[in-house]
């Protein structure tokens, strides 16, 4: 069995883990939402880089890790880390980026952050969603056995006598 550290495919999938736990908060919320109340010229990046480690990059990696050395199927690994990918991906960056850049410009009650929040993340959550499970199942599918019809035929003539004649 090959070293999870030297299998290409956890690299590449631990590598697609770090890029959509850092920039999330960028790809979700950059169009949607304005300037920071508190720092005017911050980028999400810069507000949310912290927590996507903690909270996102290093849980959701070892949660991978887990289910990788478990041997379970790549589509579960990809739908297991989705599943706590988006409700701590919601709760963790979204609602205190929306709090902070659109709700502290405005009076909105608890609810509405909540509801509104929801209502903006929904399209593009489920497309980051959707494209890191698919990703993720890619990445880690296991290559089939190649089956060659011919050389199955030309087993079986092999194995039937040359000295047969039809009549």
């Amino acid at each position: 069995m090959k070293s999870l550290i030297n299998n290409k495919a956890i690299r590449r999938s631990v590598l697609l883990i770090s890029l959509v736990s850092i920039l999330q908060p960028y790809i979700v919320l950059k169009t949607q939402f304005g300037p920071s109340n508190e720092c005017w010229k911050c980028l999400i990046i810069e507000q949310t880089f912290t927590t996507s480690l903690m909270y996102l990059l290093l849980p959701l990696s070892t949660i991978y890790l887990v289910l990788k050395r478990l041997g379970i199927n790549s589509f579960f690994q990809g739908l297991s880390v989705v599943i706590y990918y988006v409700p701590v991906s919601f709760i963790k960056i979204t609602i205190p980026l929306f709090d902070d850049r659109i709700a502290s410009w405005s009076t909105f009650s608890d609810q509405e952050i909540w509801d509104t929040a929801i209502y903006m993340a929904i399209p593009s959550m489920a497309i980051l969603s959707s494209l890191l499970v698919l990703l993720l199942f890619l990445i880690n599918k296991e290559p089939s056995l190649k089956y060659h019809p011919s050389k199955e035929i030309e087993t079986k003539d092999e194995k039937s006598s040359p000295n047969t004649t039809l009549t």
